[in-house]
């Protein structure tokens, strides 16, 4: 499982052991909304930006992307397709490598 914060954070769960397995920081501003998609994490944040972890990598996102002109608000994936929805009035689709 996934989860983000208003602490800028995003962190990875495994929920057989209910343990934390990975926190994720990089944002600059609120986590607002997070997806877990096979061995990534796709978050989005207030600071207008969608980053792409994978799971066996903390140090950095491997990728980034201002992916729009206000806050993110909302995620969603289908099979390997991103929509990110923002305060900006917009949705946006990705390619899971963004």
């Amino acid at each position: 499982m996934a989860t983000c914060s208003r602490d800028e954070s995003v962190r990875y769960w495994d929920l057989s052991t209910q343990k934390l397995v990975s926190t994720f920081i990089g944002h600059n501003g609120v986590v607002s909304s997070v997806i877990l998609t096979g061995n990534y994490i796709v978050s989005g944040s207030y600071d207008r930006s969608l980053k792409l972890w994978e799971l066996s990598d903390t140090e950095k996102a491997a990728a980034t992307v201002i992916a729009h002109e206000k806050e993110v608000n909302s995620l969603a994936n289908y099979k390997k397709i991103i929509a990110s929805g923002s305060h900006d009035k917009t949705i946006k689709l990705w390619s899971l490598k963004l």
